[in-house]
């Protein structure tokens, strides 16, 4: 059997993680990061910052280039854009946001974050430190799940 499954987790597609939102547009995963831990799977949480555009950059790294990632990494940056509320100066970078937010889910067991500077690193490392968002941030989000990122 198997002792682990790699899914897809994040702010823009919370649905393997969680009910779909009254309103939210996109595809319903059926909460299967729910069902992994159910059955004492671990749980390793994938593109954890959407393809970089949870990064908060407005376009693409150098290095995230090919695969069709230009032509989506615009639209997902449009879509990110409306979750600016969580970045904080020299507090909360949107990329420590995303993983907080996946990680605040008890069935996760970790994150891969796809990085391709050593300043994203440094960048990604606080945030599994730092507990989950606040109660403010996540109705926030919820809030939003019925508009911009529905």
């Amino acid at each position: 059997g198997f002792q682990c499954v790699q899914l897809t987790y994040n702010i823009l597609e919370p649905t393997e993680g969680r009910p779909s939102p009254p309103g939210f547009g996109g595809v319903d995963y059926g909460q299967t990061i729910d069902l992994a831990g159910e059955r004492g799977l671990g749980v390793v949480v994938i593109r954890v910052l959407a393809g970089g555009v949870l990064s908060g950059e407005p376009q693409p790294h150098e290095l995230n280039t090919g695969s069709g990632v230009e032509r989506t990494y615009t639209a997902g940056a449009a879509r990110a854009r409306s979750l600016r509320f969580l970045e904080r100066p020299r507090e909360q970078t949107m990329a420590q946001a995303a993983i907080r937010f996946a990680l605040m889910n008890a069935h996760v067991s970790t994150v891969l974050v796809g990085l391709s500077s050593v300043a994203q690193i440094d960048d990604a490392i606080p945030a599994s430190g730092r507990g989950p968002l606040t109660d403010s941030e996540l109705r926030r989000i919820e809030e939003l799940y019925a508009g911009e990122l529905g």
